[in-house]
């Protein structure tokens, strides 16, 4: 029962995006002669460290609850980035090992894909993170922020109520599911059950369900400070990006 009740807990329209162009987006590296293996006629992303993809591996997924990247996007909601995760193990004529950690979506690897690989990913990643809640801000939502009208409180509070309605739809979906469950129940003893079997079956209770607690805990949403860092920095790279395209 609790495992049914659990999996309550995972908002409703929830978008995971698994980003590992070497699986998915192959033909589009190949295309690229750095990122082929010319022995096993494969492709692996080369480490922007080594700069060759001699030593690299892919070791994992970004998996783990505590690591997976949360996304705001433009219904300011939330959808779930699993990148693959790799290790460079090369050594160099020095014998000097790389021993550096990637992941697909983040820093100088997520940078070195070629633009038709990022291009696929364009609508989930973002270079704006927030490092505190482990957040990123997705393009469409940047445009949203950058452009928005009203005061940093009420886009904060906005925020807020996005995961209250995630919560009290879950809520409202659970109550729904454990109703229609008991009405299943069987009325009379049936003749698979012992009365002792059936007693206890009847006696059970749903376990308790408190979406708010959990969206709140693991969604969580940017403050008035935060917002209004987010606006200075996207503002910052519009207007650098304005002056370039002007020089």
């Amino acid at each position: 029962m609790k495992a049914a009740r659990n999996q309550f807990y995972v908002p409703a329209e929830l978008k995971i995006i698994v980003i590992a162009p070497e699986l998915y987006n192959r033909e589009l590296l190949r295309l690229d002669g750095s990122y082929r293996i010319k022995e096993e006629g494969g492709v692996m992303s080369p480490c922007p460290n080594c700069q060759t993809n001699v030593g690299m591996r892919i070791t994992g997924w970004t998996s783990a609850r505590k690591n997976c990247q949360r996304v705001i996007n433009t219904k300011l909601s939330h959808d779930i980035i699993i990148g693959a995760t790799y290790k460079c193990t090369f050594i160099d004529a020095t014998n000097n090992k790389c021993n550096k950690t990637f992941t697909a979506y983040d820093g100088k690897l997520w940078q070195q894909f070629p633009k038709a690989v990022k291009r696929k990913y364009q609508d989930y990643v973002s270079v704006f993170v927030d490092r505190t809640t482990n957040q990123m801000l997705s393009p469409g939502f940047c445009d949203q922020l950058l452009f928005y009208k009203g005061s940093f409180e009420d886009m904060s509070r906005r925020l807020a109520n996005s995961i209250a309605n995630l919560a009290n739809e879950a809520t409202a979906m659970y109550r729904n599911f454990t109703e229609e469950e008991a009405d299943l129940f069987p009325p009379e003893l049936p003749k698979s059950m012992t009365p002792e079997e059936y007693a206890n079956k009847k006696s059970q209770k749903w376990p308790p369900f408190n979406a708010e607690k959990s969206f709140s805990g693991y969604f969580k949403m940017p403050t008035r400070p935060t917002v209004t860092k987010m606006f200075e920095e996207l503002y910052m790279t519009e207007l650098n990006l304005s002056c370039l395209e002007i020089s």
